[in-house]
């Protein structure tokens, strides 16, 4: 299993910092690492003088303390360690670094892991500054369930339009044999969600 340490370190242009990882793989560093900034790269070139594993979250905690504040690195060795890691961090940093170390994504929804490539995102915010961050993740069939939910909302408050239009769609596209006049009722007929708006996913 490829041991990780999150750090701080350095930030895309107008950032003070982002999050870092350094992947392990055999007490080595791996091929992916997922370092950015001035921080990231001196952090990087420190630890490749190292010849082992042990002592490198000393190391990055003595070379970063001294520039930046807080600076806690996580040492994520075990799977109880990992499931820390998939809940507490940002949704779209906790992805990339599953691709990175070949593990399993955390479906904020249902709680089961999936392949990286099968979570997505459903949402996204500012973080406070220049940036933008995910809000989840989600597999495919949490993604759907909650959008189908959303969408059974929002239906009384559609225009009579926007209900035959999904109707019309439903029956074009699904053959879903749905009248029209079901548009005139607030509950939502039996039609995909994606025939009133299409799911977002990133």
């Amino acid at each position: 299993m490829k041991k990780l340490l999150i750090f701080k370190g350095g930030g895309y242009d107008g950032c003070i910092w982002e999050w870092n990882a350094l992947v392990f793989e055999n007490g080595q560093l791996a091929d992916k690492q997922l370092v950015s900034g001035r921080y990231g790269e001196q952090a990087l070139a420190a630890v490749q003088e190292l010849s082992v594993f042990r002592g490198v979250r000393e190391l990055i905690r003595e070379e970063f303390n001294s520039r930046q504040e807080n600076t806690n690195p996580f040492l994520i060795r075990t799977n109880v360690q990992w499931e820390t890691f998939c809940k507490e961090w940002n949704a779209g940093f906790v992805r990339t670094t599953a691709k990175a170390a070949d593990r399993g994504c955390r479906c904020d929804r249902c709680g089961k892991f999936f392949d990286p490539e099968e979570v997505y995102h459903t949402g996204y915010r500012g973080n406070g500054g220049i940036g933008v961050q995910f809000d989840d993740n989600k597999c495919r069939e949490c993604a759907d369930l909650e959008h189908s939910d959303y969408i059974a909302e929002q239906w009384p408050r559609l225009r009579l339009t926007e209900r035959v239009e999904a109707i019309q769609r439903a029956n074009r596209e699904w053959c879903s044999g749905v009248s029209v006049f079901a548009a005139r009722r607030d509950a939502m007929p039996p039609i995909p969600a994606d025939c009133v708006w299409e799911n977002d996913l990133y």
